[in-house]
């Protein structure tokens, strides 16, 4: 039997988290579709984008007012009169037969959901659970955040948690956070591990293999992300400090934006890159040294390229350490184990200047967009016996 399985998450589109997840899983089902490779129909709430994902770790200290008056509109109730995208995400759920909640979000359509008996799933998507997200982003901004505050964001995600009736997570290391706070709610209800995939757009690609702005024997070793704690950004220069002596052709690159973000004489620092994917293809080694660690699609993007990398023993991070052959654990999450990883790296790249190679080869076996779809499709199916 055919079941429409729709995702409701704000916006769709590419780069990490929420968004990120739903524009590969969209660009597969669509791939998947067309050729008749999976079974089920998939639909898509949210405002859909080709501009990638801007996520910096940025917490603006005034009032935005656009914002403070939608939630004014959903405190007051208004939300279901005044918002064309509820009325069509309502009409969405609708004609749906499991609703799946990507990534901890407003308890509107959740409740429109239970309210109209859908089956539904939930899957979070920060490194942390939502609350303690926050709560780590407004102290990095110099905002404080009240303890009431962190109390209301845990209870409001343990609603998705307790409304669900299946759960998901990529990995089981993504799911350590959430199971140290919602324990008890995760173990009374199925959970599913998926992988998760990318798409990969050819033309961008393409437009990548020019993109090599330096001298011939330069070797780059890459940071990218939010210039925050848990993505390891702090320690990712310190590492580079201690061994750049070492290695005069050798360029450390930071590419992103965030609170934490500071001049390092080591470090040359790109700031925010549209265009992550020639980046990528540049770089020789990407270093990815979280503190905390979800499953993390920018590894994939990586892969993709065939591109060796440095990563931390963390979260979903243990995971991808096992997915992929040609990276280098860190097993602890500080700057000189970082360092030493790093001039692992280095040594084995200089060694086999093919490293990195079965990278791309276990992405085309298992993390293509048509292949994540065909996992959700098999879901579907695993939840519904």
């Amino acid at each position: 039997m055919k079941y429409t399985v729709l995702f409701v998450v704000p916006e769709i589109k590419p780069g990490g988290g929420p968004p990120g997840y739903v524009y590969n899983l969209l660009r597969g089902c669509e791939i998947s579709a067309q050729s008749g490779e999976i079974k089920h129909e998939f639909k898509f709430s949210g405002d859909i984008s080709l501009e990638r994902n801007k996520s910096t770790g940025e917490v603006k200290k005034k009032i935005n007012l656009r914002v403070f008056l939608d939630r004014l509109v959903y405190k007051l109730g208004l939300h279901n009169y005044l918002s064309s995208n509820i009325y069509t995400s309502k009409l969405m759920i609708d004609s749906a037969d499991i609703v799946v909640f990507q990534g901890f979000q407003d308890l509107h359509l959740l409740k429109y959901s239970k309210k109209n008996n859908k089956r539904i799933g939930y899957m979070p998507h920060s490194p942390s659970v939502a609350a303690d997200e926050y709560k780590m982003l407004r102290e990095l901004n110099g905002i404080s955040f009240a303890e009431g505050k962190y109390k209301s964001i845990l209870a409001k995600e343990k609603q998705f948690f307790i409304s669900a009736d299946f759960i998901v997570f990529p990995s089981e290391g993504a799911a350590i956070e959430y199971k140290s706070k919602f324990g008890t709610v995760i173990s009374n209800r199925r959970v599913f591990y998926i992988k998760s995939g990318v798409h990969m757009d050819c033309e961008r690609d393409n437009e990548a293999l020019n993109y090599r702005p330096r001298s011939r024997n330069e070797i780059f070793v890459l940071f990218a992300g939010r210039y925050v704690s848990h993505k390891g950004y702090d320690l990712f220069c310190e590492a580079a400090s201690l061994i750049v002596g070492n290695y005069p052709n050798v360029r450390f690159l930071t590419a992103g934006d965030g609170p934490m973000r500071k001049s390092f004489p080591s470090v040359t620092d790109l700031g925010w890159q549209s265009n992550m994917e020639s980046l990528v293809r540049s770089a020789d080694v990407i270093v990815i040294p979280n503190r905390v660690a979800y499953y993390d699609l920018f590894p994939l993007e990586c892969a993709f390229h065939g591109k060796p990398m440095v990563m931390t023993a963390v979260g979903g991070n243990v995971d991808q350490l096992s997915d992929l052959p040609d990276v280098i654990p860190c097993y602890d999450a500080d700057s000189v184990a970082l360092a030493s990883a790093i001039d692992k790296a280095l040594q084995t790249l200089t060694k086999n200047s093919r490293w990195g190679q079965r990278n791309k080869v276990k992405f085309d076996e298992t993390f293509t967009s048509d292949k994540f779809a065909k996992r959700w499709d098999i879901l579907v199916d695993s939840f519904l016996k």
